[in-house]
């Protein structure tokens, strides 16, 4: 069924507008999608895991010198936790890679429905079909860009709690290990059972599971910031 040319230049209008709209959009989603990368390579940057990691080796040191007051199956436990982080940052990066290319595939084929259709608006002849399809395209588009942009605040969001906590156990294990050399410096040394000295194995029955998945990484982070915040007003 054909439209009057009365009908194709106010559907033409209409549909012209829409069009841009949806480009602006569009547009403005692969702003975000940039801005997104970039805060997400500035956290990978800061690296805080890492910095965890490594505090290990300080506390085996501490730990062949003598704590008394230091509960080191506690530590031990704390710093499996810490380890465990490594592995869930790298599925956290491999996740967050697949989703902005999920986003930036998105974007593109949005652009290029945009693209193809304004070229159909052109032409003289213009069926219902045409309409049709492009009033759904132009909803669909809508509909999934709605949705990428929630699932990025999501992932802002997630990402920076996750950053928080890890930053908030790194300056917890710190703060313990100045405590504890300040502690050693007016105690003297003293043997010390835990870890590396060989007297006692660490238990490891209670080890974390490098297969944490978000929410159990962010429950045994928090669990682990209250551990340490008991130790440190223990010792």
């Amino acid at each position: 069924m054909n439209y009057s040319s009365e009908e194709i230049k106010i559907r033409k209008e209409f549909l012209q507008s829409q069009l841009e709209l949806q480009l602006q959009i569009s547009e403005k989603l692969n702003t975000q999608i940039k801005e997104i990368q970039e805060e997400i390579s500035k956290a990978q940057e800061k690296n805080i895991a890492s910095r965890l990691r490594n505090n290990e080796l300080r506390f085996e040191e501490l730990s062949l010198v003598g704590m008394n007051s230091f509960n080191i199956e506690e530590m031990d436990k704390v710093i499996q936790i810490i380890s465990s982080t490594e592995e869930a940052e790298k599925k956290t990066k491999k996740h967050n890679a697949k989703m902005m290319k999920e986003i930036s595939e998105a974007y593109l084929r949005a652009a290029d429905t945009v693209e193809r259709d304004k070229e159909q608006l052109k032409s003289e002849v213009f069926y219902k079909e045409d309409t049709i399809r492009m009033e759904e395209n132009i909803e669909a588009t809508k509909n999934k860009i709605a949705e990428l942009k929630a699932h990025m605040e999501t992932m802002r969001g997630q990402w920076g709690e996750e950053l928080k906590m890890k930053e908030e156990l790194y300056n917890v294990l710190c703060d313990i290990e100045k405590e504890q050399i300040a502690q050693l410096n007016e105690d003297g040394t003293s043997p010390a059972k835990g870890i590396g000295n060989g007297d006692t194995e660490p238990d490891n029955s209670d080890r974390i599971s490098e297969e944490l998945d978000d929410d159990d990484e962010s429950t045994e982070l928090k669990l682990a910031i209250e551990r340490l915040k008991k130790l440190k007003k223990s010792s």
